[in-house]
This record gives C-alpha cells, structure tokens and sequence, in this order.
C-alpha cells in the first residue's frame, strides 16, 4: 500500500491536536494508493434582515429626572418602529443605565456629583432592507441619538440552505481534484475511504454609521453579501488505470 499526500494534506499540521484526531481506517487493498484533499466550497445571498441598536441619552438634576426626560424621548422612538412595521418580537431592550455624573474638576475624595445621565438601547430587526436607510434617518429625527451598527443577514433557514450548497461546493471540489491528480499519476480515483473534518463559516455583511449635523438625509445601507464557506477533508483510493 502506497500512501500519497498532496500539499493541501500539510495543513493538517497546523490543526490543534484534537482537530486532527481521524475516524477509524478503512481497510485499504494492495493495489491501492491514498489519496486526501481538502476541498473548499461558497455559497452567497444578499442579507433580508439588518439587526441595529438603537439608544436615547438624557441628563437631569437627579436620577428621577434623567429617566423621565430618557423615557419621554424613547417614546416616539418606539412609536414610529411600530408604525413602520417592525414586530414587537423583533425589539428587545438591551441596556437601561441611569448614572451619576460627578465633577472631574475635583479631588477623588471631595468627589460631587452634579447631574445623572440616563441611558436606555433598543436592539431592532428590520426585514425591509429597501427603507432601512429612511428608517435610521427618521428615528434619530423623532429622538435617537445613539446608535450601533448595523449588521446584516439572513434567515435561519436560508443560513440551512446556503451551507448545504456550500458543502457540495465542497465536495465537489475534492473529487476535482482528486480525479486531476489520479490523471496526472495514470490512475483513477476507485472509491471514498473516509470523509471528515467539517468546517462550516458564515459571514454576513456589517458597517457602521455616523451621524454628524443637527439634521441627516437619508441615510445609505449597503448590506453587501452573506456568504457561507465549508471545507472538507476527503480521502480516496486511487488504482491504475
């Protein structure tokens, strides 16, 4: 038995020990040479969702006033997502912080405090990318003024189907290979001795925004792209042609 190793297999070294750790061989016969690769596969779709946070600062004389100034200005803020469509399920309240402001211009130990600063964020999904841009405009015309993000992608189920083309993408790619190297050796590929080491990325597109002046236009998204990638090690027995 005659065991071959291209130079994609020299990754492997690199891997962490458990990352290496193979399933129990296959029984290989005496004409057969090994053959493994490393196949890599890509998928994409243009993200249907943006996930932003959205957040209204307020100062007051006391803790009870800077709260009741954040929640009267939060107010439209909520009112006008739920006027353009966004779904209670798809608001969630991150962070509710109420803190005191002290004067830096003194010592530690005479520290004074002169005012309290509330803070209160909202996570947003937004399904309609197409008025996404309008929708940031907008919010901070009617009282946001913070705001983290955003980040794009998609479904759960399209994330589902992208990896499945990803991964024939894959596998597709280490029987391409494979079969140029058994040509080039005068050999064929006869059979798949061991599949492993599955390794599925998902990246979806993000960005930021900044927001300068007292008033905004329309403000641009470009979502870009969600793509999948998927790697796997294949293993195949080569014989003469």
């Amino acid at each position: 038995m005659r065991t071959l190793l291209p130079a994609l297999a020299a990754l492997g070294a690199a891997l962490p020990a458990a990352a290496q750790t193979e399933p129990a061989r296959p029984v290989v016969l005496p004409n057969e040479t090994i053959l493994r690769v490393q196949g890599e596969g890509y998928s994409g779709a243009a993200p249907d969702r943006m996930w932003v946070t959205i957040g209204v600062e307020t100062a007051g004389a006391t803790a009870e006033e800077a709260l009741d100034a954040n929640n009267r200005k939060l107010a439209p803020v909520v009112e006008l997502l739920r006027v353009r469509g966004i779904e209670p399920s798809d608001m969630q309240t991150t962070g509710l912080d109420v803190d005191a402001q002290y004067d830096e211009g003194r010592s530690r130990s005479r520290e004074r405090i002169t005012g309290f600063r509330a803070t209160n964020t909202i996570n947003v999904l937004s399904r309609d990318l197409d008025t996404a841009g309008d929708l940031i405009s907008r919010l901070f015309e009617v009282g946001a003024n913070t705001i983290d993000g955003p980040r794009f992608g998609v479904s759960d189920e399209e994330i589902v189907r992208l990896t499945r083309l990803a991964e024939a993408d894959a596998l597709r790619s280490a029987r391409a290979q494979a079969d140029q190297v058994a040509e080039t050796l005068g050999m064929r590929v006869s059979r798949v001795l061991l599949v492993w080491d599955r390794d599925v990325d998902v990246r979806n597109g993000s960005g930021y925004i900044v927001v300068t002046g007292s008033r905004i236009m329309d403000t641009p998204i470009e979502p870009g792209e969600t793509i999948v990638s998927a790697e796997y090690s294949v293993e195949y027995a080569l014989v003469p042609q």
